[in-house]
């Protein structure tokens, strides 16, 4: 995953949850053109916010992580960067992020959660 990691809008849809020994939030994200992907997330992220998703562009199934450190919501709106239809279609390479984060660290914190799975 690490080496073809594309990045993209992650939604928080729901609220942090407990049910049958597992916890977190559901969120959902586009991606290819249109391809909608509703997962889970162990963490606490607020509903209604937007946080980065880092996901294998290559293969999906190889893995997706919402960055709990990477919300993003204030910076869409500062970017200009506006749903369609409710979600974004918006993915990028590290280098093409568009928001204010320093890129060697949204690169080691993916490393760090990666390694940590």
């Amino acid at each position: 995953m690490l080496k073809n990691t594309k990045y993209a809008v992650g939604i928080v849809t729901s609220s942090y949850y407990t049910d049958r020994g597992r916890s977190g939030n559901n969120f959902k994200f586009m991606y290819d053109g249109g391809h909608i992907i509703e997962l889970k997330a162990n963490g606490e992220y607020t509903k209604g916010r937007k946080y980065l998703v880092a996901f294998d562009s290559l293969n999906i199934e190889n893995g997706v992580i919402l960055l709990e450190k990477y919300d993003i919501t204030d910076s869409l709106i500062q970017h200009g960067i506006y749903p369609k239809y409710n979600m974004y279609d918006e993915t990028w390479s590290l280098i093409k992020i568009p928001f204010q984060y320093d890129k060697s660290d949204i690169e080691y914190d993916l490393k760090k959660v990666y390694e940590g799975l």
